[in-house]
């Protein structure tokens, strides 16, 4: 499992683009470090591998299993507002916060005299902050 970790280093700092060098400066450790750590002359201490991780973008999985994981796009919410500065003022928090937001309408009767209109959210950033 070592050897695989190890390994899976290597190739995603390859996919990146980094050299080792870059790596290290990313994680604040030398480059001699990050060839031990690929070698296996070096054992890897998990504060290091959580720095790796953030530097690469990856997750522990990704890093076990050598590919990223897939990301699956979320169905988008809608929420109706009708009143359009409520609409608006929602919006503008929601984006704030690192969402995707589209605002729209459509008929909702058939002869459309009536409409709604909504925000359709979609939370593919992954700054998207939920806790607000």
């Amino acid at each position: 499992m070592e050897e695989k970790i190890r390994a899976n280093i290597k190739k995603f700092r390859e996919e990146a683009g980094l050299t080792q060098k870059a790596l290290a400066d990313r994680i604040g450790k030398s480059e001699s470090a990050i060839q031990g750590y690929e070698s296996g002359k070096t054992d890897i201490p998990l504060s290091v591998i959580a720095s790796i991780l953030k530097a690469l973008k990856i997750s522990l999985a990704d890093l076990e299993r050598g590919s990223k994981a897939e990301v699956q796009a979320e169905k988008p919410m809608e929420i109706l507002i009708y009143n359009q500065d409520d609409r608006l003022n929602t919006a503008a928090i929601l984006v704030k916060n690192g969402y995707t937001v589209e605002q729209g309408k459509r008929q909702r009767t058939p002869t459309g005299k009536a409409l709604d209109y909504f925000l359709r959210i979609r939370t593919y950033s992954e700054s998207a902050d939920t806790s607000r």
